[in-house]
């Protein structure tokens, strides 16, 4: 294979590189298992606050989950006109509805009459009716009906459109996708939601898509039969999540301790994150 590969050594470090281990090989390597950019990133210690404090949950909240990309279905969940999903993050939650056949939109989920939620879970409609005081919206997102309409000569329909949230369909995924979110708006908890995307032979029928199955919190991934053997696997994560969380707060050190090079990428998100919370516009 042509190309250059530096491989950055770690002093001390055990046994073959990757890259060692790969240049032994006789079938092609992909080039981009060739590549490797150990940058040192440090060795300082992470602040532990980082973890579980509310004041650092919402510098997430205001300046990163509102501008980063998030999967929030797949095309199969909604595949009739007027399907739609509640996808929910943080203080926001969005409605993600196929508007047409070729369309999908997603709206922020609340009346502009009095702020009630539209609506509570997803589903199947005709168009989005406000609980409250009746207030109608199309899927489409254009004002449909106004309840005791002489009494709101300030609203101009046109400008009384559901405001919507950016969406794209993009369609790889690998075949297993799993990732956490906040939950209930509490920095204690969240949800790690596990994808199983089995690969579907070129031209044929793509599968209805499975039902969420929401463990509760009694339950581990072990009883998550759709898993499989891959239950107990996530369950080795799962069943120190809390005590890391008490353990955290219960330390009298500052901060969590990293490994130089075998936990880098803990410190790379982290690093990642930083841009998002406080570089923009001078903060610091």
């Amino acid at each position: 294979m042509a190309g250059v590969v530096q491989d950055v050594g770690i002093a001390g470090r055990p046994g073959p590189s990757v890259q060692e281990l790969l240049s032994r090989e006789t079938w092609p390597i992909p080039a981009a298992l060739r590549q490797e950019f150990n940058d040192s990133l440090g060795t300082e210690d992470l602040d532990k606050e980082r973890y579980y404090a509310r004041e650092f949950y919402r510098l997430e909240v205001e300046r990163m989950w509102n501008r980063v990309w998030q999967m929030a279905c797949r095309v199969e969940d909604i595949p009739t006109v007027g399907d739609h999903i509640i996808y929910e993050v943080g203080d926001y939650s969005l409605i993600v509805v196929r508007s047409n056949r070729t369309e999908i939109k997603t709206f922020y989920n609340a009346c502009l009459h009095r702020g009630r939620i539209l609506r509570e879970t997803g589903g199947h409609v005709a168009n989005f009716i406000c609980k409250f005081h009746g207030f109608i919206w199309r899927l489409d997102g254009t004002l449909s009906f106004v309840p005791g309409r002489w009494d709101f000569p300030q609203i101009k329909d046109e400008e009384f459109c559901l405001p919507e949230a950016k969406v794209a369909i993009w369609g790889g995924y690998a075949n297993l996708v799993y990732r956490f979110r906040p939950w209930a708006n509490d920095p204690e908890q969240a949800l790690m939601e596990i994808i199983v995307l089995p690969p579907v032979p070129q031209d044929a029928p793509v599968p209805p898509p499975a039902p969420m199955h929401l463990l509760g919190p009694d339950e581990t991934f072990a009883d998550a039969k759709e898993l499989g053997d891959l239950g107990p696997f996530f369950n080795q994560d799962l069943g120190n999540m809390e005590w890391v969380q008490k353990g955290l707060r219960a330390t009298r050190k500052p901060g969590v301790t990293l490994a130089r090079y075998q936990e880098s990428q803990i410190r790379h998100f982290h690093r990642t994150l930083d841009l998002y919370l406080y570089n923009e516009n001078g903060r610091r």
